[in-house]
């Protein structure tokens, strides 16, 4: 029987016998291949090129002086080395004269929007405006997390011109997410089925939705609107278990600011939302087209110091940082006088905006800079610009201290001050040269030369402004 098993197997293997000469054909596509996926793979790691920027004044940012004529070395996408004026400048590196200049960390905007609703060629636009006006970074307050991922890597690859992007997952009451902003950032998908923007109540698995909101590569969790204070902790708590930071709007209802601050939240968004704080008891819900009044006259009067003081200390107790996002109400001013009952409600005056920013400030409040919206189409400078000229116009901050604000805290505030806000070794290239000092007292912030994001330059005599149509 085994004999005749044999001699059946070897007829089957002569029957499907494959011609000597395919398998030598075979044999050479597979040589062929092997050799291409060899030279394709990555050689040994060039040495990063070196870069040298001199002639300036370098900001420490922390003592507010200039190093004046500092030598910064770039080694790819780190700051090697800030050396003293006169040093010796190696053979191999690249020079860039910047004398006449002053370098100060590369400024972020804490609050924009790249995606909710506009087409993607004016996130482009928005992203190029503001890296060609010294804006490094940006973080992202949500939005249609799949046009903000894509963004956030094509701009960190520097294939496409803009800010690296940090970004925020959504968490609020389930009557918030019939907004529509919310609709409009998660467009094509079930809203149960968007792990960007979440609806939460107390009987969500928190430790699933952050989970899934961790998972779109989100870095901080924004906690909105129309949540208790216990089930706001919570979300905190576990957030801050998975690594990320909790991002909170100013006033979440019924959760106040100072109840948000006393939960650990990282940041609380817009400096006119702590004016709730007033508010006793707290208003029970918010909508984005009917927000609950204000008395502003009364906190401009301080009618209501009590109640805000108790505030600016649990704000400053927790280290809580301020997005300030001034730059927001002259705009929504702007937009509903052009728009009238079609464009969105003021809910706070530009005026009591600027007087809680100085009030809060002389209380001691960190803020970190933020503009919650676009520059008008035709403008060629960012919004942060206009958001860091409020800030002293208007709040009466210095120009260190704004500085500050737009670089070191805004770092914390985002999570990334092992990487951001200074001018050090080890630190992210990110530097921002202007050609006028922004230290001076009426510094004209408009002349900003060139930006350095991960060492790859960006001159604003490169910029080219496209306008398309605003949304």
């Amino acid at each position: 029987m085994n004999a005749m098993l044999h001699i059946q197997r070897e007829e089957a293997m002569r029957k499907n016998a494959v011609p000597e000469q395919f398998l030598l054909l075979l044999a050479g596509v597979h040589a062929l291949l092997f050799t291409a996926c060899v030279a394709a793979q990555p050689g040994p790691a060039e040495e990063p090129e070196l870069t040298a920027y001199l002639g300036g004044a370098v900001l420490d940012i922390q003592n507010g002086d200039w190093r004046e004529g500092a030598i910064i070395l770039v080694r790819g996408e780190l700051i090697e080395a800030v050396l003293e004026a006169g040093s010796t400048i190696p053979d191999e590196a690249s020079v860039n004269d910047m004398t006449g200049h002053f370098a100060v960390p590369g400024l972020i905007d804490v609050h924009q929007h790249y995606a909710v609703g506009p087409p993607i060629d004016f996130a482009l636009m928005i992203a190029n405006r503001a890296i060609h006006g010294g804006v490094t970074t940006a973080r992202d307050m949500a939005g249609d997390t799949r046009i903000i991922a894509y963004l956030a890597r094509q701009t960190r690859l520097g294939e496409v011109a803009g800010p690296d992007i940090y970004f925020a997952a959504l968490m609020a009451g389930p009557s918030f997410l019939e907004d529509r902003r919310m609709a409009a950032s998660r467009v094509g998908i079930d809203r149960s089925r968007a792990p960007w923007i979440q609806g939460i109540t107390r009987g969500t698995d928190l430790a699933q939705a952050v989970a899934m909101a961790r998972g779109t590569g989100a870095t901080g969790v924004k906690v909105y609107g129309n949540l208790g204070p216990d089930l706001v902790a919570a979300i905190i708590t576990e957030t801050h278990r998975h690594g990320l930071q909790a991002w909170l709007h100013g006033a979440v209802f019924p959760t106040t600011p100072a109840d948000g601050a006393a939960a650990g939240a990282d940041t609380l968004s817009h400096i006119c939302m702590l004016a709730y704080q007033s508010q006793q008891p707290a208003p029970a819900s918010y909508a984005y087209i009917d927000r609950p009044d204000l008395d502003e006259e009364g906190l401009m009067a301080g009618r209501y110091d009590e109640q805000m003081q108790a505030l600016y200390a649990v704000l400053r107790k927790r280290g809580t940082i301020i997005d300030t996002t001034l730059y927001v109400y002259p705009t929504i001013e702007r937009m509903r006088a052009r728009l009238g009952d079609n464009g969105p409600p003021i809910y706070c005056s530009t005026d009591l905006a600027a007087y809680i920013a100085a009030d809060a400030h002389r209380a001691g409040v960190r803020f970190a800079t933020g503009t919650d919206a676009w520059s008008p189409t035709e403008e060629e400078w960012p919004a942060l610009i206009s958001e860091l000229e409020l800030l002293r116009d208007r709040a009466a901050m210095a120009p260190i201290e704004i500085l500050r604000a737009a670089t070191v805290i805004a770092a914390e505030a985002i999570g990334q001050e092992n990487e951001l806000g200074r001018i050090d070794p080890g630190k992210l290239a990110n530097i921002t040269f202007f050609s006028s000092d922004p230290l001076a007292p009426d510094a004209n912030l408009r002349t900003v030369a060139l930006t350095v994001k991960r060492g790859r330059q960006y001159w604003r005599s490169d910029y080219v402004h496209r306008a398309p149509e605003a949304p």
